[in-house]
């Protein structure tokens, strides 16, 4: 499956999924969908109780900079061999990505890595498995070397809110992200997501958007009207924060009182 602005992927339990659809994304399709029934069925039966829970879970966890922080320790210790540093965040179980962006000579941010997952994880050791997959397994790119951190932007997000759309307009420009899932005229099944982010940061139509993911998922053919009708979108939305590196050294300056070992080597 494809998602982010740039085709990022996503995993399945650790599982990976490419682009195109087919038995994989049909399968991670089918389990969401039993997740939302399940949620539903919670809801009916625990009552005015559950829902008091739900409205308080909701803001319980917000993307942040300790959680960016900690997918940078991440990856520096990758490289230096030092032990992780405890993360300063709370436990909880949420579908998240973990992106990586360089940034060179004060130009635009470019995508090195994007790669999460759809289902809820631990966020600590979900963080910790995606900073090193994002950057080291995103099979679009080569692996980020240690001479680049000093140049890396890190963005983490966390969804929430997943909901099934009326149709492929019912989604909000900048507030929803999508998962699409399509049959082609060739009987073919075909999926892609983009995160709520994309649409926006690209300057695209919500038809743009959505065609865009036709592409994304391998679907060549025309894009008709007929067959937009008949897609099956899943919107959701996040929460997210973005890091640069120089933020991350200042961060541990402030807090550990120490310099990365990887600054000393650029």
């Amino acid at each position: 499956m494809r998602c982010c602005g740039h085709g990022a992927r996503v995993e399945d339990d650790g599982a990976r999924i490419g682009g195109g659809g087919g038995s994989s994304s049909t399968h991670l399709w089918r389990r969401l969908l039993l997740l939302m029934k399940k949620r539903r069925l919670a809801e009916v039966g625990r009552g005015s109780e559950h829902h008091r829970t739900r409205r308080s879970s909701s803001t319980m966890v917000s993307a942040s900079k300790e959680m960016a922080v900690y997918c940078f320790d991440t990856l520096v210790a990758h490289y230096t061999g030092d032990v992780i540093p405890t993360p300063d965040f709370e436990e909880g179980n949420y579908p998240l990505f973990v992106t990586w962006k360089k940034v060179v000579n004060g130009g635009e941010p470019r995508l090195r890595g994007c790669i999460g997952t759809l289902e809820a994880r631990c966020l600590i050791t979900g963080f910790k498995d995606y900073a090193l997959t994002s950057a080291l397994r995103d099979r679009r790119f080569p692996p980020i070397q240690a001479r680049e951190i000093p140049f890396l932007e890190c963005t983490v997000s966390i969804l929430t809110d997943y909901e099934s759309a009326a149709n492929y307009l019912d989604w909000e420009i900048g507030k929803h992200g999508m998962i699409l899932e399509f049959t082609d005229p060739d009987n073919l099944r075909r999926s892609a997501t983009y995160l709520p982010e994309v649409s926006a940061q690209e300057g695209w139509t919500k038809v743009e958007t959505v065609d865009s993911l036709v592409r994304k998922a391998g679907f060549m053919g025309p894009i008709t009207e007929s067959l937009r009708r008949r897609f099956r979108i899943t919107r959701y939305q996040s929460s997210l924060y973005t890091m640069h590196y120089s933020d991350y050294v200042a961060y541990l300056k402030r807090t550990r009182g120490i310099i990365p070992l990887l600054t000393l080597k650029c």
